[in-house]
Protein backbone atom coordinates (compact mmCIF):
# COMPACT_ATOMS: atom_id res chain seq x y z
CA UNK A 1 0.00 0.00 0.00
CA UNK A 2 1.31 3.44 -0.97
CA UNK A 3 2.12 5.69 2.01
CA UNK A 4 0.77 9.22 1.52
CA UNK A 5 2.32 12.19 3.28
CA UNK A 6 0.17 14.75 5.09
CA UNK A 7 -0.97 17.59 2.85
CA UNK A 8 -0.85 21.31 3.54
CA UNK A 9 -4.13 23.14 3.95
CA UNK A 10 -5.35 26.40 5.36
CA UNK A 11 -5.18 25.22 8.95
CA UNK A 12 -1.67 23.79 8.96
CA UNK A 13 0.27 25.88 6.49
CA UNK A 14 1.77 28.25 9.07
CA UNK A 15 3.14 28.29 12.59
CA UNK A 16 3.46 25.36 14.94
CA UNK A 17 1.05 23.18 12.98
CA UNK A 18 3.18 23.57 9.88
CA UNK A 19 6.35 22.71 11.71
CA UNK A 20 4.83 19.57 13.18
CA UNK A 21 3.47 18.54 9.80
CA UNK A 22 6.85 19.15 8.19
CA UNK A 23 8.61 17.15 10.90
CA UNK A 24 6.29 14.20 10.48
CA UNK A 25 6.70 14.22 6.72
CA UNK A 26 10.49 14.41 7.03
CA UNK A 27 10.50 11.51 9.47
CA UNK A 28 8.25 9.49 7.15
CA UNK A 29 10.59 10.14 4.20
CA UNK A 30 13.61 9.20 6.29
CA UNK A 31 11.95 6.03 7.56
CA UNK A 32 10.97 4.97 4.03
CA UNK A 33 14.49 5.74 2.81
CA UNK A 34 16.00 3.66 5.60
CA UNK A 35 13.63 0.82 4.75
CA UNK A 36 14.70 0.98 1.09
CA UNK A 37 18.37 0.98 2.07
CA UNK A 38 17.80 -2.08 4.24
CA UNK A 39 16.01 -3.83 1.39
CA UNK A 40 18.78 -2.93 -1.04
CA UNK A 41 21.37 -4.26 1.43
CA UNK A 42 19.39 -7.48 1.77
CA UNK A 43 19.18 -7.84 -2.02
CA UNK A 44 22.92 -7.19 -2.35
CA UNK A 45 23.67 -9.84 0.28
CA UNK A 46 21.33 -12.28 -1.44
CA UNK A 47 23.14 -11.71 -4.73
CA UNK A 48 26.50 -12.28 -3.03
CA UNK A 49 25.18 -15.48 -1.44
CA UNK A 50 23.90 -16.68 -4.80
CA UNK A 51 27.25 -16.00 -6.46
CA UNK A 52 29.00 -17.92 -3.68
CA UNK A 53 26.61 -20.83 -4.14
CA UNK A 54 27.13 -20.79 -7.90
CA UNK A 55 30.89 -20.86 -7.38
CA UNK A 56 30.51 -23.81 -5.01
CA UNK A 57 28.30 -25.65 -7.52
CA UNK A 58 30.77 -24.99 -10.36
CA UNK A 59 33.65 -26.26 -8.20
CA UNK A 60 31.68 -29.39 -7.30
CA UNK A 61 30.84 -29.98 -10.96
CA UNK A 62 34.47 -29.53 -11.95
CA UNK A 63 35.51 -32.04 -9.29
CA UNK A 64 32.86 -34.50 -10.50
CA UNK A 65 33.98 -34.05 -14.11
CA UNK A 66 37.61 -34.61 -13.11
CA UNK A 67 36.67 -37.74 -11.17
CA UNK A 68 34.69 -39.06 -14.13
CA UNK A 69 37.58 -38.30 -16.46
CA UNK A 70 40.01 -40.11 -14.15
CA UNK A 71 37.67 -43.10 -13.93
CA UNK A 72 37.27 -43.22 -17.70
CA UNK A 73 41.03 -43.02 -18.19
CA UNK A 74 41.50 -45.82 -15.65
CA UNK A 75 38.98 -48.06 -17.40
CA UNK A 76 40.53 -47.33 -20.81
CA UNK A 77 43.92 -48.25 -19.41
CA UNK A 78 42.47 -51.49 -18.08
CA UNK A 79 41.04 -52.19 -21.53
CA UNK A 80 44.49 -51.67 -23.07
CA UNK A 81 46.19 -53.91 -20.54
CA UNK A 82 43.66 -56.68 -21.12
CA UNK A 83 43.46 -56.26 -24.89
CA UNK A 84 44.68 -58.87 -27.36
CA UNK A 85 45.04 -59.49 -31.10
CA UNK A 86 42.48 -61.63 -32.92
CA UNK A 87 43.32 -64.11 -34.30
CA UNK A 88 45.84 -64.94 -31.61
CA UNK A 89 47.92 -67.24 -33.82
CA UNK A 90 49.39 -67.01 -37.29
CA UNK A 91 49.69 -63.23 -37.49
CA UNK A 92 53.47 -63.05 -37.02
CA UNK A 93 55.88 -64.80 -39.39
CA UNK A 94 59.50 -64.44 -40.47
CA UNK A 95 61.47 -65.06 -43.65
CA UNK A 96 64.98 -64.82 -45.08
CA UNK A 97 65.21 -61.56 -47.05
CA UNK A 98 68.65 -62.35 -48.50
CA UNK A 99 71.02 -60.45 -46.24
CA UNK A 100 68.82 -60.36 -43.16
CA UNK A 101 65.51 -61.58 -41.84
CA UNK A 102 62.13 -59.88 -42.16
CA UNK A 103 59.23 -60.24 -39.75
CA UNK A 104 55.76 -59.85 -41.25
CA UNK A 105 52.65 -58.98 -39.28
CA UNK A 106 49.32 -59.89 -40.84
CA UNK A 107 46.27 -57.66 -40.60
CA UNK A 108 44.23 -58.45 -37.53
CA UNK A 109 41.78 -57.01 -35.01
CA UNK A 110 42.78 -55.55 -31.68
CA UNK A 111 40.12 -56.56 -29.18
CA UNK A 112 39.51 -54.25 -26.23
CA UNK A 113 37.29 -55.83 -23.56
CA UNK A 114 34.66 -53.72 -21.81
CA UNK A 115 35.98 -52.38 -18.51
CA UNK A 116 33.84 -50.59 -15.93
CA UNK A 117 31.13 -49.88 -18.48
CA UNK A 118 33.63 -48.21 -20.84
CA UNK A 119 33.52 -49.92 -24.22
CA UNK A 120 36.63 -49.09 -26.24
CA UNK A 121 35.88 -50.04 -29.86
CA UNK A 122 37.88 -52.88 -31.34
CA UNK A 123 40.36 -51.71 -33.99
CA UNK A 124 41.16 -53.26 -37.35
CA UNK A 125 44.96 -53.19 -37.56
CA UNK A 126 46.67 -53.07 -40.95
CA UNK A 127 49.57 -55.46 -41.35
CA UNK A 128 53.18 -54.46 -41.83
CA UNK A 129 56.74 -55.70 -41.76
CA UNK A 130 60.00 -55.17 -39.90
CA UNK A 131 63.19 -55.57 -41.92
CA UNK A 132 66.91 -55.87 -41.26
CA UNK A 133 66.62 -58.37 -38.42
CA UNK A 134 69.11 -61.01 -37.35
CA UNK A 135 68.85 -64.65 -38.31
CA UNK A 136 67.96 -67.40 -35.84
CA UNK A 137 66.76 -64.89 -33.24
CA UNK A 138 63.52 -64.72 -31.29
CA UNK A 139 61.81 -61.35 -31.62
CA UNK A 140 58.85 -59.95 -29.73
CA UNK A 141 56.65 -57.63 -31.79
CA UNK A 142 54.79 -54.69 -30.29
CA UNK A 143 53.55 -51.19 -31.00
CA UNK A 144 52.64 -48.10 -28.98
CA UNK A 145 49.25 -46.40 -29.26
CA UNK A 146 47.93 -44.27 -26.40
CA UNK A 147 44.78 -43.38 -28.38
CA UNK A 148 43.66 -47.02 -28.63
CA UNK A 149 42.41 -46.14 -32.09
CA UNK A 150 45.34 -46.31 -34.55
CA UNK A 151 44.67 -48.60 -37.49
CA UNK A 152 48.22 -48.41 -38.86
CA UNK A 153 50.62 -48.42 -35.91
CA UNK A 154 54.40 -48.62 -36.27
CA UNK A 155 55.44 -52.18 -35.47
CA UNK A 156 58.68 -52.69 -33.56
CA UNK A 157 60.70 -55.80 -32.72
CA UNK A 158 62.83 -56.49 -29.67
CA UNK A 159 64.73 -59.46 -28.30
CA UNK A 160 63.59 -58.50 -24.79
CA UNK A 161 60.22 -59.93 -23.79
CA UNK A 162 60.00 -57.36 -20.97
CA UNK A 163 60.24 -54.51 -23.49
CA UNK A 164 57.26 -55.85 -25.42
CA UNK A 165 55.04 -56.25 -22.38
CA UNK A 166 52.02 -53.93 -22.00
CA UNK A 167 53.42 -52.43 -18.80
CA UNK A 168 56.73 -51.41 -20.33
CA UNK A 169 55.55 -48.05 -21.71
CA UNK A 170 52.40 -45.93 -22.10
CA UNK A 171 50.16 -47.27 -24.85
CA UNK A 172 52.22 -50.41 -25.40
CA UNK A 173 50.50 -53.32 -27.17
CA UNK A 174 52.08 -56.74 -27.49
CA UNK A 175 51.37 -58.44 -30.83
CA UNK A 176 53.30 -61.70 -30.87
CA UNK A 177 56.68 -63.37 -31.20
CA UNK A 178 58.62 -65.36 -33.78
CA UNK A 179 62.05 -66.90 -34.22
CA UNK A 180 63.62 -65.85 -37.49
CA UNK A 181 65.01 -68.56 -39.80
CA UNK A 182 68.70 -69.29 -40.25
CA UNK A 183 70.36 -67.79 -43.29
CA UNK A 184 68.98 -69.63 -46.29
CA UNK A 185 66.32 -71.29 -44.17
CA UNK A 186 62.60 -71.45 -44.80
CA UNK A 187 59.95 -69.15 -43.42
CA UNK A 188 58.87 -69.52 -39.82
CA UNK A 189 55.67 -68.71 -37.97
CA UNK A 190 55.31 -67.50 -34.44
CA UNK A 191 52.78 -67.11 -31.70
CA UNK A 192 50.31 -64.31 -31.14
CA UNK A 193 49.41 -62.49 -28.01
CA UNK A 194 46.47 -63.66 -25.95
CA UNK A 195 44.64 -62.02 -23.05
CA UNK A 196 45.33 -60.55 -20.65
CA UNK A 197 47.20 -57.83 -22.40
CA UNK A 198 48.27 -59.93 -25.32
CA UNK A 199 51.02 -61.01 -23.00
CA UNK A 200 50.83 -64.73 -23.67
CA UNK A 201 51.43 -67.00 -26.59
CA UNK A 202 48.80 -68.07 -29.05
CA UNK A 203 47.39 -70.52 -26.55
CA UNK A 204 47.30 -67.92 -23.79
CA UNK A 205 50.48 -69.10 -22.11
CA UNK A 206 53.42 -67.00 -21.01
CA UNK A 207 55.75 -65.40 -23.53
CA UNK A 208 58.64 -67.83 -24.09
Amino acid sequence: MTRKLDRLNGSNSTGIAFQRLWQRNCETVETNFDDQQSQLAAITQLQADMLTRITEIEAAQAAADAAQSDATASYREAARINSYPNPGVGIVSASDAGASATVTIASHTRVYPVEGGIDVPDVSISGGSITGLAYSTTYFVYYDDTTLASTAPTFLATTSSATAQVGAAPGRHFVGYVTTPASGGGSTSGGGGAPPGGGGGGSGGAIP
